[in-house]
């Protein structure tokens, strides 16, 4: 049996690669570097024993600027990789296997927040799985799997029981 192509032109591969990238955007280093920019803000407090508050204030506010604008790209790679699933543009596996992967990765590592987004995606492409690993195609012209022979009716219309 043959399986169906789900390959995708790449004027329509752009869109979902497109959305994979900046639904990974928040995870590749956010988190972490805003905990170390603020740690570090600190430390420097504990060091000096005096708080200078502007510079401080600096640290703190350019490690959550830079977890808001990574949290933008994320929540519109979200939105991308939602339109090219609604309106159908791209099928392939590797797209759904993407968006899986990276949405459980939302849920964990980007709570609470993140958690909402990737719950939602993991639903929708959850309900949809069938759309991109798909039943293998009926080559045989009878519509019944090879697996099965046709039956053959043993009684005959026109036979009359003799």
């Amino acid at each position: 049996m043959k399986l169906q192509d789900r390959s995708a032109p790449p004027s329509r591969r752009v869109w979902a690669f497109i959305g994979c990238i900046l639904l990974a955007w928040p995870l590749l280093g956010s988190s972490e570097n805003s905990i170390l920019t603020i740690i570090a803000a600190f430390i420097r407090l504990s060091e000096t024993g005096m708080a200078d508050q502007s510079k401080i204030a600096s640290s703190v506010s350019m490690a959550l600027l830079t977890t808001l604008y990574r949290s933008i790209y994320g929540t519109v790679g979200a939105t991308i990789v939602s339109l090219v699933l609604f309106r159908k543009i791209n099928r392939e596996k590797w797209f759904y296997r993407c968006v899986t992967i990276l949405s459980k990765c939302w849920c964990l590592l980007l709570f609470p927040f993140g958690s909402v987004i990737g719950i939602y995606l993991l639903i929708v492409f959850g309900r949809r799985k069938r759309e991109f690993h798909p039943r293998p195609e009926d080559p045989s012209p009878s519509g019944l799997p090879d697996s099965h022979p046709p039956s053959f009716n043993t009684h005959n219309e026109n036979d009359d029981g003799i």
